[in-house]
């Protein structure tokens, strides 16, 4: 069984999910409603404003809302969905997909008319999955996933090619990045508990950080920082990276 937390907005206190089943949790009403609806997996959550979308190994996403244990609306894919992010204006959503099947990974959905309304980016190799991406504002979108690279993206441009990228110098693919909505991009990798730092006005990364060591190699599955510390999940632990110390400590 898998389980996993998502910090979710202001009208949600949490949101849980295990094989096949969403349980979100309401603040205003102190609630738990359960969302049954993907017949595998569940892979990742995104929710903004009582929307939420899900994306499963069952090759669709997912609309909810709070109003219903039943999807809104459902999304067919040709491929596992990896992450998924909802646009902060609400009327849109990305679902970054396994790209095995379709060398199409990222696609942009219209919420009001649950259609597709573009792609983003060209040329993908097989098995280019995008594991995570986040909005940063709603004509920005970062990425980042199998093939090594973050990519930022500009919705208001040619949807054809990114507007920024930065490679993983060690080959390793990306499971997770955050951004500070500044000039910080932080990525964790496949291998050995790896982080970076990135600054987005330069190529190469700022600093590095390895949480695991040999023979114990975990991928760092999510992570969470400001400009005091950084958090990260790996497969068994838990880390916190402290930037205010001299020496940075890392427990």
């Amino acid at each position: 069984m898998k389980q996993c937390l998502h910090a979710a907005d202001t009208l949600l206190k949490h949101l849980c999910y295990s094989e096949g089943r969403i349980l979100v949790h309401s603040r205003a009403r102190d609630t738990c409603l359960e969302l049954s609806g993907h017949n595998q997996e569940v892979n990742c959550l995104d929710a903004k404003g009582g929307l939420i979308v899900s994306g499963s190994r069952d090759r669709t996403a997912r609309m909810w809302t709070l109003t219903s244990s039943h999807p809104r609306d459902t999304f067919p894919m040709a491929d596992r969905v990896w992450s998924v992010a909802i646009s902060p204006t609400l009327r849109s959503f990305v679902t970054g997909t396994a790209c095995c099947e379709n060398t199409s990974p990222l696609r942009v959905w219209d919420v009001e008319r649950a259609q597709c309304v573009g792609n983003l980016g060209l040329g993908f190799r097989r098995g280019a999955g995008v594991l995570d991406m986040q909005f940063e504002c709603p004509s920005q979108l970062f990425t980042c996933g199998y093939d090594t690279f973050i990519r930022l993206w500009d919705l208001r441009l040619n949807p054809g090619k990114c507007v920024m990228e930065w490679e993983e110098p060690h080959d390793s693919a990306l499971y997770c990045l955050q951004t500070d909505g500044n000039h910080m991009i932080a990525s964790g990798s496949s291998y050995y508990g790896g982080v970076r730092l990135w600054d987005k006005r330069q190529a190469a990364c700022l600093q590095f950080f390895q949480l695991s060591s040999r023979p114990v190699s975990s991928p760092v599955y999510c992570l969470r920082f400001s400009s005091s510390h950084l958090h990260a999940a790996l497969a068994s632990s838990l880390h916190s990276l402290d930037f205010r110390q001299n020496n940075v400590y890392i427990r």
